[in-house]
């Protein structure tokens, strides 16, 4: 089984190359989007939307698209008081955190 994306670049562009991820560059166009599972670019399988780009280079434009948003993708406010960061340097909501590990307590 084939992500949609990938299945996509591999019909009109040609192949993956190994270990290459595809990045949605109408993700990095659009500075109203607000990231996370809520976002449409996800669904795009406009091949001139797609390109093949390594693990790194991947995260580096995720990371710069995402550096100045306001909110989490779930809409909690990316305020000092709100916010830390992870061990590979990104951005992540205290608040987000919380209600997970509120929730993995419950289920527990």
């Amino acid at each position: 089984m084939v992500v949609a994306h990938r299945a996509s670049y591999e019909a009109f562009v040609g192949p993956i190359p190994t270990n290459a991820q595809i990045d949605h560059t109408c993700h990095n166009r659009d500075a109203a989007c607000p990231g996370g599972p809520t976002c449409e670019h996800r669904k795009c399988v406009n091949p001139d939307h797609l390109e093949a780009v390594t693990p790194g280079e991947n995260q580096k434009r995720s990371r710069w698209t995402n550096a100045g948003k306001p909110n989490c993708a779930n809409g909690h406010p990316l305020v000092s008081d709100n916010v830390y960061f992870t061990r590979a340097g990104h951005r992540a909501c205290k608040q987000c955190n919380r209600e997970k590990a509120r929730r993995r307590r419950q289920a527990e």
